[in-house]
């Protein structure tokens, strides 16, 4: 098994340049000691989406515009700093390293659980009656964690990494997959394992359980392409868009007020 929860030929971590605070729709606050990025929708919504970034943490390149374009889409939506401080895994020596593995064993799902329960609270602060989450890379690990507890209507990832529970922790993705307690939608990348891709075991544990279990490949697309992916090459710009469209239209369907999708970035 790579010693990484990316596979090879994946996206690297964006210059953070591309994504600047100015240019955030949202605002930056704090819960009781969780720094939080939250952006409003531009109607009334009763859908909240809690969002969850990848092993580059916080300050990723495109993670708060991409925040933003599901806020248009009719949800409000809150992202917590759950590594502190802004930090990522590049901040350690990366996935591969031992200082970086070391660094991601730290947020267990018992050390998650309280930070997911803050941002939860707050989209509930904010009028919203269902939740979900969405999830990038080592974020699709946690949603579908989180998803076990009942907490959430929904969950959604984008390229995502749930091998992370095997190699950090030791769990493996059929037990996490058949512990779930609500829908799941799956935009794997091209370099993304076989199982998360139409035909995979994990799809069937899920759809097992009575549980819908979407995945769309992108053929084109390499792992971390939605929120890593170069977007000035057409068709990066094109599955980007398209993945938050998908994403939109699954919580559309399971969280009551969410809306029409729009993808604008």
């Amino acid at each position: 098994m790579s010693n990484s929860c990316c596979p090879p030929g994946s996206w690297p971590k964006l210059a953070t340049t591309l994504d600047s605070d100015n240019s955030a729709a949202g605002t930056l606050g704090n819960l009781d000691g969780l720094d939080v990025y939250s952006v409003a929708p531009p109607s009334n919504s009763t859908s909240g989406v809690l969002f969850i970034y990848d092993v580059h943490g916080f300050s990723g390149a495109r993670v708060k515009s991409v925040c933003d374009a599901l806020a248009m889409n009719g949800f409000h939506v809150c992202m917590p700093d759950v590594y502190g401080d802004s930090k990522g895994v590049n901040d350690f020596g990366g996935f591969g390293s031992p200082e970086g593995a070391a660094f991601l064993k730290q947020f267990t799902v018992e050390d998650l659980a309280p930070k997911f329960d803050k941002a939860i609270a707050h989209l509930k602060s904010k009028g919203c009656t269902d939740i979900g989450a969405v999830g990038f890379c080592w974020g699709a690990w946690a949603v579908w964690e989180l998803s076990a507890t009942g907490k959430l209507k929904a969950g959604a990832a984008c390229h995502p990494s749930l091998a992370v529970g095997k190699m950090l922790f030791d769990k493996e993705v059929s037990d996490i997959a058949a512990a779930v307690k609500c829908p799941q939608l799956l935009l794997p990348a091209s370099n993304d394992t076989s199982d998360l891709k139409e035909g995979g075991e994990t799809v069937q544990v899920v759809r097992d359980l009575g549980l819908e279990c979407k995945t769309i490949e992108y053929p084109e697309m390499q792992h971390g392409w939605v929120i890593r992916g170069d977007a000035t090459q057409a068709n990066v710009a094109r599955d980007v868009e398209s993945a938050i469209t998908e994403v939109s239209n699954f919580f559309a369907k399971y969280l009551k007020a969410g809306g029409e999708a729009k993808s604008d970035l």
